[in-house]
């Protein structure tokens, strides 16, 4: 049997075949039609675009606004400068939250949560808990500024200390920190939630550490509105 020729040949009425196993096909149906073409391209290029993200919140618009951001932050620089981990932030609500951690020791410099030499002596012979809350609210009778005050709650931990059984540990103990799980596990301190609410006797409020945070809040809030404004602030919060 002989194959069948793929030469193309015409018809009478002039339209171009391609000669397949003996069957004429018009050599347009070989072809995608252009105007397919771009549509298929087109739906391939729309869903390869993503979803365009959010545009970031505004800028304040009122001095309203303004202050209530520039004493939010402020509370925020302080507490992390306080070494305070935050936990929650509802600006809603006005209210910074943070983790409890323990108190200063009298070998840790650093800190600056003991606000007199009792607190440090305290916290240095128990394990004393801190937690600092923050509300921003107008002040009364001007509800264009805002001013931060400050809670702190202290508790105590009545667990037993935590003992070393063997030589093993006391060698981590005094070891470079960083060497291990081990080590790393012994350093850290432990949070509140993982004791039992037994073991937790509270104390009440920190006053001195209360007025120490707000002092350092009210400073750092008038160094902004001050590089805001240009000039000194006052009371009120506007410049002099």
């Amino acid at each position: 049997m002989r194959a069948s020729s793929n030469t193309g040949t015409a018809s009478n009425d002039g339209t171009a075949h391609r000669q397949v196993r003996g069957i004429g096909i018009p050599h347009s149906a070989l072809h995608i039609p252009h105007s397919a073409l771009i549509l298929c391209l087109a739906v391939l290029g729309g869903c390869a675009n993503y979803t365009t993200p959010l545009s970031p919140p505004a800028a304040p618009t009122t001095p309203a606004q303004r202050n209530f951001d520039i004493v939010w932050e402020g509370a925020l620089a302080t507490l992390q400068d306080y070494r305070f981990p935050i936990d929650q932030q509802n600006r809603r609500d006005g209210q910074i939250t943070t983790l409890p951690v323990t108190g200063q020791q009298w070998f840790e410099f650093w800190r600056k949560d003991a606000a007199t030499p009792h607190d440090l002596a305290e916290s240095s012979l128990q394990t004393i808990y801190r937690t600092v809350r923050v509300t921003v609210s107008p002040v009364p009778g001007n509800q264009q500024i805002f001013a931060a005050h400050v809670e702190v709650f202290t508790s105590r931990s009545d667990r037993q200390t935590r003992e070393l059984t063997d030589v093993v540990q006391a060698y981590h103990l005094f070891a470079i920190p960083g060497r291990g799980m081990k080590l790393e596990k012994m350093l850290i301190e432990q949070s509140v939630e993982d004791i039992p609410t037994a073991a937790i006797t509270p104390l009440g409020h920190d006053k001195g550490l209360e007025e120490k945070i707000a002092l350092d809040i009210a400073g750092r809030v008038a160094n902004q509105q001050q590089s805001v404004s240009g000039g000194p602030t006052g009371p009120t919060g506007k410049p002099e």
